[in-house]
């Protein structure tokens, strides 16, 4: 039902290609699609509204970049460009260029593949479509190169802050891992294993123990050797497009 809502929706910008069907094609698509918008967070259904008014006023199909025009106008996500120094308006200009350079036959499928992955991810979850989840996938297209630090706009999304310095003072600490939405289980799994040296029975358990509580220790490691071993887990993750969180707190 989402792709065939939004190869509709997002490949027409519009509505007429809606009135060109025959009437019970027509009822159908609308029931799909009220049925689809209910999974969507408020605030990323005026994201899309955005990027289809955009798309639809330079007589185009909607792209990524019409779907980082909409979230622009999203004070979270402008909100996490401005925790990180960025600046949103200069982006929007930015973005404005981009579009003027499409043409009117711009291909809608990674548009149409951004938000369904982002749908999906939400419903497994059992919870509505967020602006973090959008931008979650619109970082796998041409739409990130026009944000610096994509990754690091999508941790202050996750998490509400901006990634913390491990800087400590103790001779020892304890290194904390943090659920998100986005991170997979054998990911965690992996960088316990290979750059926190957990045997393959605890790096499970402490990922579970992650998912289930929303945090976990990692272990007690002197403070050197933790600030390293995270920089490490962080560099791999953030190869892998994940926001994970890694930190320290004091023991």
């Amino acid at each position: 039902m989402i792709v065939e809502v939004l190869e509709l929706l997002l490949a027409t910008a519009g509505i007429s290609a809606l009135f060109s069907l025959p009437s019970f094609e027509r009822r159908r698509y609308e029931r799909r699609h009220k049925a689809f918008l209910k999974t969507l967070d408020p605030s990323v259904e005026i994201a899309i509204g955005v990027a289809m008014h955009e798309a639809r006023t330079r007589n185009q199909a909607v792209s990524p970049v019409h779907l980082l025009y909409g979230l622009l106008q999203d004070e979270t996500f402008t909100g996490a460009i401005a925790k990180l120094g960025g600046d949103a308006e200069a982006i929007e200009a930015n973005v404005h260029v981009a579009l003027d350079g499409l043409g009117p036959h711009t291909d809608p499928h990674a548009a149409n593949l951004a938000i369904a992955r982002a749908s999906v991810v939400a419903q497994h979850l059992a919870r509505r479509t967020t602006i973090s989840d959008l931008w979650r996938f619109l970082i796998d297209t041409e739409a990130a190169k026009l944000v610096s630090s994509p990754l690091a706009v999508l941790f202050v999304l996750v998490h509400g802050m901006v990634e913390p310095a491990p800087i400590a003072d103790a001779l020892y600490v304890h290194v904390v891992l943090r659920n998100d939405d986005y991170t997979t289980f054998d990911l965690v799994v992996e960088i316990l294993r290979d750059v926190f040296a957990l045997s393959a029975p605890d790096a499970a358990a402490t990922a579970r123990a992650a998912h289930v509580d929303g945090r976990a220790i990692i272990g007690r490691l002197a403070t050197d050797v933790a600030k390293n071993r995270i920089e490490a887990g962080r560099a791999r993750a953030r190869n892998a497009g994940s926001p994970l969180w890694l930190g320290i707190e004091a023991c």
